[in-house]
């Protein structure tokens, strides 16, 4: 594990990925797992959910595993948190005793796995062989804000100052790297791809029914009303929270008299940001549309209605 000296709170627990202050990682996913992932052997008929870190991981797992089931929800509840969120990147940690990548290799087909992994570091043959690619984006500033309470819940990261965060996340120098430089890269290798499909976490909320339509076309699955309509009432924010209390280590992921998840609202920065916040936030956009050559807010503002 590499060094983490220059690292302190609420940092140290992680480290930075081939030193670089844009690539920080929670120690829990294991740089030797990372690397290891050049050799991951990558099957067709893989899913892959690609998120930047609180921008709807757990409530896009939760439709496609339902898809998957085929709206059998028994089934899902039977999984263990360690079974459910298969971060690629993640392990062995505690409470993680195998490395993911190593796991889900002796799972049967289909599998699911899901990674926060900028494209630069995930397994070549995602890109050369042809798994389904589902790429979730959300408004940044609710990834901030989200992030922020994040360090707060689990043990794996550090409580920290509000204003503290706000421009760690700006410089880039949060777990997992820049929001737009994790978007625009899967943008700009995946786009216009026939087994790549990006949603908005902003459009998730807004029409839950209609993505988890989308996402069983996407995947191949041919759902009936009956088994639709246990997909979309499973993923209501509500029930997930609920139904997550009870797969979660407790002991070992989360602190005391907090939650896997939170509010799961779309615009809760708007009652946390400063004036002088949201401007920074705007300069950075700016910044970034012409650094990268794309217009970012279309990938984080709910798609208007036709």
């Amino acid at each position: 594990m590499p060094e983490t000296t220059e690292l302190t709170p609420p940092f140290e627990k992680t480290y930075y990925y081939d030193g670089r202050k844009d690539r920080l990682m929670v120690t829990a996913m294991h740089n030797d797992s990372i690397h290891a992932l050049k050799d991951f052997e990558v099957r067709d008929d893989d899913v892959y959910i690609v998120t930047y870190p609180k921008a709807g991981t757990t409530f896009i797992l939760e439709i496609v595993d339902a898809i998957m089931h085929r709206g059998n929800i028994d089934e899902i509840k039977g999984k263990r948190m360690e079974d459910k969120l298969n971060l690629i990147e993640l392990g062995p940690a505690p409470g993680i005793e195998i490395a993911t990548y190593k796991k889900v290799s002796t799972w049967k087909s289909p599998r699911q796995i899901q990674t926060h992994l900028p494209v630069d570091l995930m397994p070549p043959q995602v890109f050369t062989k042809k798994p389904r690619i589902i790429l979730v984006t959300r408004n940044p500033r609710d990834c901030c804000i989200s992030l922020h309470a994040w360090h707060a819940t689990v043990k794996f990261l550090e409580p920290c100052d509000w204003d503290y965060l706000v421009d760690r996340f700006v410089e880039g120098q949060v777990i997992w790297g820049c929001w737009f430089e994790h978007l625009a890269d899967w943008i700009n290798k995946m786009g216009g791809k026939d087994n790549f499909l990006h949603l908005k976490y902003e459009d998730i909320k807004e029409d839950r029914q209609g993505a988890s339509e989308t996402v069983a076309n996407f995947l191949g699955y041919d759902l009936n009303p009956d088994e639709m309509k246990r997909v979309v009432d499973h993923t209501d924010f509500n029930n997930m929270k609920e139904y997550m209390k009870t797969v979660t280590q407790r002991d070992v992921f989360l602190r005391e008299n907090r939650h896997w998840q939170r509010k799961g609202i779309v615009g809760d920065w708007k009652s946390n940001f400063t004036v002088a916040q949201d401007e920074k936030f705007k300069e950075w956009e700016q910044r970034k549309c012409k650094e990268y050559g794309i217009d970012f807010m279309q990938y984080y503002t709910k798609t208007p209605k036709k």
